[in-house]
């Protein structure tokens, strides 16, 4: 036991190894950032597509006005452990499909830009970087596809 409290301490006091530790520590938090900014966009094309299919199914008219309400008690139902599946946020979600569906050329204009912007206002990712992190993410530009 002595041996390893004292290779632990030799190593500890080495500037080599912690200088690559705080490395490992830069990669890992980086790596986390990253695997947000992905989890986010899958779940934004799910939100994109769940918004399409309200929309086009025409929900509404076809199966009456509850069926949003419908739709999230079966939503939190199949999902217990999962958030975000409100009737307000369902309402919300159609909204946004159908306001940015019909300003699809300005968004194309736009490019990513819009990806970004909702990565930063969404809060399904099970990891939120702080604003710090963010700050420092896109001045090293770890958002971007390597």
């Amino acid at each position: 036991m002595e041996n390893k409290l004292l290779l632990q301490a030799k190593i500890v006091n080495d500037s080599e190894y912690s200088t690559w530790f705080e490395e490992l520590k830069t990669r890992y938090k980086k790596s986390q950032i990253k695997a947000a900014v992905k989890v986010n966009s899958e779940l934004l094309e799910f939100y994109w597509s769940l918004g399409h299919d309200i929309a086009a199914k025409k929900a509404e008219q076809k199966w009456g006005s509850g069926i949003i309400e419908r739709l999230s008690l079966d939503f939190k139902s199949a999902f217990l452990k999962q958030s975000g599946f409100s009737t307000t946020n369902l309402w919300y979600i159609k909204k946004w499909f159908v306001f940015y569906d019909s300003h699809k050329e300005k968004l194309h204009q736009l490019g990513g830009e819009f990806k970004k912007l909702f990565f930063f206002c969404s809060v399904a990712a099970s990891y939120m970087p702080t604003i710090e992190e963010i700050e420092k993410g896109l001045s090293e530009n770890i958002y971007t596809e390597n």
